[in-house]
């Protein structure tokens, strides 16, 4: 079994969906891997050529969300632990742990953990507190971080008790979960608190092969 992972397609902007529809996705996998900022939840039925190919051309598709995802829409109709299949073979989902065949996937968005000292800076700063809404009000960092902590949460749950020798453990996240490689132009800005945690220690601790 081959796992084929994409992240960051950004088909909301229309450019980007003509793009994938001239050069679709190379099939390399029987699974795809669908880590986060894809399109956009308000207007899935944009996004109809892209999902029916993902059906018709890997075995299964898991969707695990990112932030862009709620842009424009409220994410209280869909966070915390969740699975929805909107193909037969095309599952979006959240803090949730899928088994195929010796492999444990491990889904969840992550976020990330948003110090007191960077909050102004970021909740002015990112897109996320002006376009995405809770229960009808705007996205706090309050928010934000409850969702990180959720996805830590899970994340520990996921890797206790006994493991199987033959087991592979497999985290996917939208979120990084380390600021190692972490783009070089980017280092010291005031928004790098909204992208990037660091696990490192949870890696390598956890267990998990990747």
């Amino acid at each position: 079994m081959r796992l084929q992972i994409a992240s960051d397609l950004h088909l909301e902007f229309h450019e980007n969906r003509e793009y994938i529809k001239l050069n679709p996705l190379k099939v390399e996998g029987d699974i795809l891997l669908l880590a986060g900022d894809i399109a956009t939840l308000r207007n899935l039925g944009l996004y109809r050529d892209f999902f029916d190919f993902a059906a018709d051309n890997y075995r299964h598709t898991y969707w695990v969300l990112g932030n862009h995802e709620y842009y424009n829409s409220d994410m209280a109709n869909k966070s915390g632990a969740f699975r929805e299949a909107i193909r037969p073979n095309v599952t979006m989902l959240n803090n949730c742990t899928i088994r195929l065949e010796n492999i444990r996937l491990h889904f969840t968005t992550l976020w990330s953990d948003i110090s007191a000292s960077k909050a102004w800076n970021i909740e002015r700063g990112l897109m996320d507190f002006h376009l995405i809404k809770f229960e009808g009000q705007r996205l706090s960092v309050e928010q934000y971080n409850r969702m990180h902590a959720e996805s830590i949460a899970f994340l520990h749950s996921a890797f206790q008790g006994n493991r199987k020798e033959d087991e592979k453990h497999i985290i996917v996240t939208h979120h990084l979960p380390t600021f190692q490689n972490y783009p070089a132009k980017y280092l010291g800005s005031p928004l790098n608190e909204a992208f990037a945690t660091n696990l490192d220690e949870f890696i390598e601790s956890c267990g998990a092969d990747y």
